[in-house]
C-alpha cells in the first residue's frame, strides 16, 4: 500500500524528483531478479519514468539476451583479429580476405585495413586509400597511410592529385616544402616561392625534402643579401654555425661579409660586444646580437 502511494505521489509530482528516483531504482532492483529468471518472453525488461512537473520521460531498455550475445561476438572477433594481425604483418593476406567482414564493427579493424591497404600503395589502390580516408579519417594510422599516399604522388609528379589530398594542420616541414613545390609545378609560382622564402628563412637545417623548393628559391633570385642575412643572424644565435658558414656564400659584399665575421667573434667572445662602432645602427638584429652576448 505505501509502495503505490509513494508512485501515485512521484507520478503527480507532489514528491521532490531527489526523493522519487532512489526509492524506484531501489524497486527496480527488486524487482529485477524474478523478472530476468522468467520465461523468454520476459528477457526484455522497459523501465519508463516519468515527472509530470517537468514532463520529462526517460526510456531504458534492459536486454542481457542481447549482451550475452554481442560479449561473445566480441570474443570471437577478439580472436580472429589476434590471428590475422600476424599473417598480414608476414605478407599473408588469405585470412584477411575471408574474415574481413566479420571484423567490420570490431574498434581495432581499421588497423588490420590498414595493413592490408600498405602492401600496395599506388595508383592502381586509390580507390581503397580514399575510403579509408574517409572511413577512419580519425584513426592514427589514417595520417601514416596520407602521408606514405602523398610521398608517392609526388614522386609520380602527380601535382594536382598531390595538392587535393595535402592537410596542411598535419604537415610536417618536408611536407610542406613538398607542397609548395607541386604549387609552383601547378601555376602558383610567386605564391610558391614566397611560402618558400618563409621556410627558408629559420636559424636551423631544414628537411633534405625541401632541397628542391629551396634551389627554386636560388634560381630565380629571390635569395637577396638581405634575406640571406637574417637567416645568417639566426643561424649564429641558434649556434648552428655549419649552416652560418654555407649562408656566407650569400653575403658578397664587404660590408654583409665584415658584419658577418664580427657576429661570429662576438659569439666566441661576449666582450667584444663592447665594440661600438660596430653596433652604432639600433636595428633588431644588433639588439639580438647585444642580448645574446650578455646572456653567454
Amino acid at each position: 500500500m505505501i509502495v503505490f502511494f509513494i508512485i501515485r505521489r512521484c507520478s503527480r509530482g507532489t514528491l521532490p524528483e531527489t526523493s522519487c528516483l532512489p526509492f524506484l531504482f531501489l524497486l527496480l532492483t527488486v524487482l529485477i531478479n524474478p523478472l530476468f529468471a522468467s520465461a523468454p518472453a520476459r528477457a526484455e525488461l522497459t523501465i519508463t519514468v516519468s515527472t509530470a512537473s517537468k514532463g520529462e520521460v526517460s526510456t531504458t531498455v534492459i536486454n542481457p539476451t542481447a549482451k550475452r550475445a554481442s560479449d561473445k561476438q566480441l570474443a570471437q572477433q577478439r580472436q580472429l583479429y589476434k590471428k590475422i594481425k600476424p599473417d598480414l604483418q608476414r605478407g599473408a593476406t588469405a585470412s584477411f580476405i575471408k574474415h574481413h567482414d566479420k571484423l567490420a564493427n570490431y574498434p581495432l579493424y581499421p588497423y588490420l585495413e590498414y595493413a592490408y591497404i600498405s602492401r600496395n600503395i599506388g595508383l592502381s589502390n586509390q580507390r581503397a586509400i580514399d575510403n579509408f580516408l574517409r572511413d577512419h579519417g580519425d584513426v592514427s594510422v589514417a595520417k601514416t597511410l596520407r602521408k606514405r599516399w602523398l610521398q608517392v604522388l609526388y614522386k609520380r609528379q602527380r601535382w594536382p592529385l598531390f595538392l587535393s589530398y595535402y592537410q596542411p594542420t598535419s604537415a610536417a616541414t618536408a611536407q610542406q616544402c613538398r607542397y609548395h613545390y607541386a604549387r609552383y609545378q601547378s601555376g602558383m609560382q610567386e605564391a610558391a616561392l614566397d611560402e618558400a622564402l618563409r621556410l627558408w628563412t629559420v636559424g636551423k637545417s631544414q628537411p633534405q625534402a625541401c632541397d628542391p623548393l629551396f634551389k627554386l628559391l636560388t634560381d630565380k633570385g629571390r635569395i637577396t643579401e638581405a634575406v640571406a642575412w637574417q637567416r645568417y643572424t639566426l643561424a649564429v644565435l641558434n649556434h648552428k654555425f655549419q649552416l652560418a658558414r654555407y649562408i656566407e656564400g650569400f653575403l658578397v659584399t664587404a660590408q654583409y661579409r665584415k658584419k658577418a665575421a664580427f657576429y661570429l667573434a662576438v659569439d666566441r667572445k661576449p666582450t667584444q660586444v663592447g665594440n661600438y662602432a660596430l653596433l652604432a645602427e639600433d636595428s633588431a638584429d644588433n639588439r639580438a646580437l647585444i642580448e645574446h652576448a650578455i646572456a653567454h
